[in-house]
């Protein structure tokens, strides 16, 4: 097995996940530290260092999941609010005055 193979009972899952990446990135620094942390993963999960492949692929999680509500953000707000299932309501009212009528482009 090649040095940045995953192994099969792991590649289709992997692959799955890896499409949702966003697809372009802001700078070309972004672009390399995600290639990175994927080459990172390949390579430790090869060794069998798993922690630390687990580690890269947690990473990656999170960036897939802040890309999705960023879009989010931008793209509907009303959605957005929706999504902040964790705060009470005065506090999501908050949110809704403090973005009313704005484009947010973060």
């Amino acid at each position: 097995m090649a040095q940045n193979e995953i192994p099969d009972y792991f590649s289709s899952e992997y692959s799955d996940f890896l499409e949702y990446l966003p697809l372009h990135f802001e700078t070309e620094e972004e672009e390399e530290y995600i290639t990175d942390l994927i080459e990172t993963f390949n390579i430790n999960f090869h060794y069998k260092k798993f922690e630390s492949a687990f580690f890269n692929l947690h990473i990656l999680y999170m960036i897939i999941i802040y890309s999705y509500v960023l879009k989010l953000k931008n793209n509907n707000l009303e959605d957005f609010y929706m999504s902040l299932i964790s705060l009470d309501k005065n506090e999501v009212k908050k949110y809704q005055e403090k973005f009313k009528d704005k484009k947010i482009k973060l």
